[in-house]
């Protein structure tokens, strides 16, 4: 059975690969579209690029906020180990879950932009995504395995939440 799913991986990961490069062979195709249009070359662009403090800062935010949620849910699984080692099995639904909820911001992110303006807007859900992990801080000092679950994950989901509308609102 192992067996199995390690081809089925593969399979999965070899279809991913596939799928990547065709993605990129039509961005470079789209890339020498526009370089003859703009007569601008490669090394050009990267320099105005890197002389935009605001397209740098942006993209370094960005991508470390990325690499922040793939270490999340990466650590979830070592951190169930350590947390609660007979709820091992529950720790994908965990990741999930706290996921799921930048998914249900998509629709409120351009109400609140209206409303409050952009700045505002990220600021607000940084501030909720700061309560999530607060919420998160507190489970430890409870004694019940089952609440410290709930409460964990009611941290998770606010957390989520959070980063949810701070990226809808920041992209």
């Amino acid at each position: 059975k192992e067996n199995n799913n390690y081809l089925k991986n593969l399979y999965k990961d070899k279809v991913s690969g596939v799928i990547s490069e065709d993605m990129f062979l039509m961005l470079a195709k789209e890339y020498e579209e526009q370089k003859k249009k703009h007569k601008q070359t490669y090394f050009k662009s990267l320099k105005n690029f890197f002389t935009n403090k605001a397209a740098v800062s942006y993209t370094f935010v960005s991508i470390f906020q990325l690499l922040a949620m793939a270490f999340m849910q990466s650590y979830c699984v070592y951190f169930f180990k350590a947390a609660w080692p007979e709820q091992v099995q529950m720790s994908g639904i965990f990741g999930m879950l706290g996921m799921l909820p930048m998914f249900a911001c998509i629709p409120f992110a351009t109400k609140l932009v209206k409303k409050f303006g952009k700045k505002e807007a990220s600021v607000f859900g940084t501030v909720v995504s700061l309560v999530g992990g607060v919420i998160m801080l507190v489970f430890p000092l409870i004694n019940s395995v089952n609440t410290a679950l709930i409460v964990y994950l009611l941290g998770l989901v606010v957390f989520g939440v959070g980063m949810g509308v701070y990226t809808c609102v920041s992209w």
